[in-house]
């Protein structure tokens, strides 16, 4: 598996070719997953019409694949889901191993970000918001509002399919 950003128009990769979404210069974002010998088995792009990047990948349990994506916009396409966030940069899926979507969401978190995966399946999220509060899957999450421009750092674990297992921040605990 490898993933990352391309702006290319029509990125050829030999039996696949990758279009990028809006030809201002924007970046899509990419997928592929290559046999032993460097082959594409299959590749797919995700857009959102501003610059989007895979920015992680973490490998799951039964071949699949768990992405962090990191976009401009506030909103993100990774079939079939298409996800709007009014904060939210960034986005988590699971991808299995024919590369088709087991499941994806907005994170209502900003910038830079960084997943892990466990040998049971969670996927440990972390990257850092700046509002007050956020919405984790229900789960208010409080930030500390004396850290300004640096934000407030989340931790989160989510199991295999999806569901928000605890939330932590760096300053407080909160446990489901």
């Amino acid at each position: 598996w490898i993933g990352g950003d391309f702006t290319s128009s029509n990125w050829n990769l030999g039996n696949t070719t990758l279009s990028v979404s809006d030809t201002s210069g924007d970046s899509d974002a990419f997928l592929m997953k290559l046999d032993t010998n460097g082959q594409i088995i299959w590749a797919r792009s995700f857009y959102s019409g501003f610059n989007e990047s895979l920015w992680k990948l973490s490998p799951l349990p039964g071949g699949k694949m768990a992405a962090a994506f990191v976009s401009d916009g506030y909103f993100i396409s990774i079939p079939p889901y298409f996800l709007i966030n009014d904060y939210s940069e960034n986005f988590l899926a699971v991808f299995n191993a024919d590369g088709t979507t087991k499941w994806a969401k907005a994170i209502e978190t900003t910038g830079t970000c960084d997943i892990a995966t466990t040998p049971s399946g969670n996927i440990i999220f972390n990257s850092a918001f700046f509002p007050d509060s956020i919405n984790v899957d229900g789960q208010i999450i409080l930030a500390r509002t004396d850290l300004g421009w640096r934000g407030t750092n989340l931790f989160a674990s989510f199991d295999s399919i999806g569901n928000l297992n605890w939330a932590r921040t760096n300053f407080a605990d909160y446990y489901l």
